[in-house]
C-alpha cells in the first residue's frame, strides 16, 4: 500500500514538473521536448544525474508492474482459477527464462511476430550479441 502510495505521489510530481518544464523549454531558442525538459528539470532540483534519473524511473516502473502482477496472481489464487503451486511455477518460470525474452517482447504479438522473432533472433546471432544456444531456448 506505501509503495502505491509512493508511485501516486511521484507520478503527481513528475506530472507537475513536466508542466513547468514545458514553460521553461519554450524559452529556450533549442527545441527540446516537453518530456526532456521535465527530466533535465527534475534533475537539476534532485542535484542527480540524469542517468540516475532514468534509472530510478526504470526501477520504479518494475516495481509498479511487479506488485500488479502480483497482485493478479493473488486474485486469482483467492478466487479458486489457479492454485499456489501454479503460482510458483510461474514465478519459477519468469525467474529462469532467458533475458533475451525481454528485449524481444517488444516486435508484438500474433503468428507475424514469430518470424519477426526469429528474424531479429537471426540478427542477433550474426552481431554475436546472443549465441545460436540462447536463440534456441527463445524459440522453444
Amino acid at each position: 500500500m506505501k509503495r502505491k502510495i509512493v508511485l501516486g505521489v511521484s507520478a503527481g510530481l513528475i506530472s507537475a514538473v513536466a508542466f513547468a518544464g514545458a514553460a521553461f523549454a519554450q524559452e529556450t531558442t533549442e527545441r527540446i521536448s516537453p518530456v526532456d525538459s521535465m527530466k533535465l528539470r527534475v534533475v537539476e532540483i534532485l542535484g542527480v544525474e540524469i542517468g540516475e534519473l532514468g534509472a530510478a524511473i526504470r526501477q520504479a516502473r518494475q516495481e509498479y508492474i511487479e506488485s500488479k502482477r502480483e497482485e493478479k496472481l493473488l486474485s486469482l489464487v483467492e478466487e479458486g482459477l489457479i492454485t499456489q503451486k501454479q503460482t510458483d511455477e510461474m514465478r519459477a518460470w519468469r525467474e529462469s527464462r532467458p533475458e533475451i525474452i525481454v528485449a524481444l517482447k517488444r516486435f508484438g504479438r500474433g503468428s507475424v511476430a514469430i518470424t519477426n522473432i526469429q528474424e531479429r533472433l537471426s540478427e542477433l546471432i550474426a552481431q554475436e550479441t546472443i549465441s545460436q544456444a540462447e536463440a534456441d531456448a527463445v524459440i522453444a
